[in-house]
């Protein structure tokens, strides 16, 4: 899986019910999700992978999968991601929150990057959650942030200071990005004032 002078490199076995067929695709991480893009009249299936193309560099490919009838976004996105200075780190789980339109790339030694889910846009690069191995992720639905586990048994919960969060989304000049989470994350508070 790794040579000195080669990054790492994955096959991922993918397979559909519907057809009866599988195929292999290059990369260490995948997911498929349901999502409904704003150019599209209905919901369709995604499919979000990540590949470590080289040391320091990690591309986020989103491929929106179905009808002919509602292709109208189909993008492969080349979002560079760089990672730890470790040659060893990997894309290890990525997580989707469809709420809030991001996209949750946890690396195989405690990174995690974030990046937008209709454009690939990279918004968090490289933060160091914890200094393990990690051995599961998941998305935690009350919060809509990664909950983690390592190797060792340590459970991490992420908790996004939102605002800060928003506010690191203004200065990158990501205008609509901004206005959606704000968007959701005002009609949650709504929510919870009620109860």
């Amino acid at each position: 899986m790794f040579s000195d002078e080669k990054p790492i490199i994955g096959l991922i076995q993918i397979y559909s019910v519907d057809n009866q067929l599988s195929q292999c695709i290059e990369g260490q991480a995948v997911t498929f999700i349901r999502y409904q893009f704003s150019s599209s009249s209905a919901e369709s299936s995604v499919l979000v992978v990540a590949k470590r193309v080289s040391f320091n560099c990690t591309k986020l490919f989103i491929n929106q999968l179905g009808p002919e009838a509602y292709f109208s976004h189909t993008t492969s996105l080349n979002n560079s991601l760089f990672y730890s200075s470790s040659q060893m780190d990997y894309p290890f789980q990525i997580i989707c929150s469809i709420k809030l339109g991001l996209i949750y790339i946890v690396t195989k030694f405690g990174y995690l990057n974030v990046c937008d889910l209709k454009t690939g846009c990279s918004l968090i690069r490289n933060y160091h959650m914890i200094n393990d191995c990690i051995l599961k992720a998941n998305l935690d639905h009350q919060t809509e942030t990664p909950l983690i586990i390592t190797c060792k048994g340590t459970i991490l919960t992420l908790r996004f200071k939102f605002n800060k969060f928003l506010e690191h989304i203004q200065n990158l000049s990501k205008k609509s990005i901004y206005k959606r989470i704000s968007r959701y994350l005002l009609s949650v508070d709504k929510q919870v004032t009620k109860l």
